[in-house]
């Protein structure tokens, strides 16, 4: 019975396909090319964050400069309205 599964397993085995290169290149040039693609997309991923991190500051500089101006002059008819009252 052992020898039967070893014997399954070996002709299994021999079934299984080897990856095949391409014509005219080699695993090294294949490599180097998985390699450019991957490292120019989490160049661009790294880029759309960034880029993103930059509009949701900007959004909140915005919002501090609209709450100063309102804070300055609620500040300015506060003290026109204490001098004249």
């Amino acid at each position: 019975m052992k020898t039967e599964v070893s014997a399954q397993a070996n002709v299994s085995a021999a079934n299984v396909k080897q990856p095949q290169v391409a014509a005219g290149g080699n695993d090294a040039e294949i490599d180097r090319a998985v390699r450019r693609t991957v490292g120019f997309a989490a160049l661009r991923r790294l880029r759309r964050l960034a880029d993103a991190d930059r509009a949701d500051r900007q959004a909140d500089a915005r919002w501090v400069r609209r709450l100063s101006w309102l804070f300055g002059i609620a500040a300015l008819l506060t003290l026109a309205w204490l001098a004249f009252r």
